[in-house]
């Protein structure tokens, strides 16, 4: 049985570490590297930092000549902004 991101067929897993536009993701089969499919490339383009990081979880799409490709994040990021005291 694999990971399947609910409703839908492509494979989910999780980031381990993160290169420049590459991540190397823990799937139920092993170590994957992707790098980032268009809407993730369109993602971080308007927003830096929600590019994946290490503990992430992401969805992944496998290509017919076998090219791996990141396509979300399903982890929600949650800022938390502290008040300045003197």
């Amino acid at each position: 049985m694999t990971a399947l991101r609910v409703g839908g067929r492509r494979p989910v897993g999780c980031v381990l570490r993160v290169e420049t536009g590459v991540a190397v993701v823990l799937t139920d089969a092993g170590e994957r590297r992707a790098s980032y499919g268009a809407r993730m490339l369109a993602t971080v383009a308007r927003d830096r930092a929600s590019a994946p990081k290490p503990g992430d979880w992401v969805t992944l799409c496998t290509w017919p000549d076998g090219r791996v490709t990141l396509e979300e994040c399903l982890t929600p990021r949650v800022a938390r902004v502290l008040p300045f005291r003197r």
